[in-house]
């Protein structure tokens, strides 16, 4: 089996261009994935840009907390792991992503482990948002001994509502943990 490294988003090591070389990875991760059909359920215009990486890392850099995990055998990143985080309501949104050619290997749960072990240093509530189709997330979930709060009908996440992704709002569990 193959031990990935997992790792907290590296800030420090940069291009000439001043981008974070883990941004442009995580860039090029992403659009590797748009081209598959696991993220059918985003309609995006285009493939993510250098200008969406400048400015969701500007955005992110002293408040999100991002940790990815990375390929030993191509040293790509594969998975992505974020807490977005609320810093006036003490909240923070867990989010994974994973590269369908790594799914089920134990990745996201890692991720999840160490995200939650953050949130609770930080003292953070966490909410998480998944589709009621996304088993893989639920038995993460499960797994680590967390049920959904509640069923939402219809769930399009802020981040999404004035961007060019356009999210096909679904039902989705919703889980509210309090660490």
């Amino acid at each position: 089996m193959v031990k990935y490294t997992i790792r907290k988003f590296n800030w420090d090591r940069i291009n000439k261009e001043g981008l974070p070389l883990d941004g442009l990875e995580v860039m090029e991760f992403f659009n590797r994935g748009l081209k598959t059909e696991y993220y059918k359920w985003v309609n995006r215009k285009s493939e993510i840009t250098i200008d969406e990486i400048k400015n969701r890392w500007a955005l992110t850099k002293d408040i999100d907390v991002v940790y990815v995990a990375v390929d030993p055998i191509t040293n790509k990143i594969v998975s992505d792991g974020m807490l977005i985080v609320n810093s006036k309501e003490n909240k923070a949104e867990l989010i994974i992503t994973n590269d369908i050619n790594h799914i089920g290997k134990g990745i996201g749960t890692e991720l999840v482990k160490i995200l939650l072990k953050e949130a609770k240093e930080r003292r953070l509530m966490v909410t998480l948002h998944t589709s009621i189709s996304n088993n893989l997330m639920i038995d993460i979930m499960k797994t680590l001994g967390y049920e959904p709060s509640k069923i939402e009908e219809s769930y399009v996440p802020d981040r999404f509502k004035n961007s060019d992704v356009a999210v096909v709002p679904e039902k989705v569990y919703y889980y509210s943990i309090s660490l």
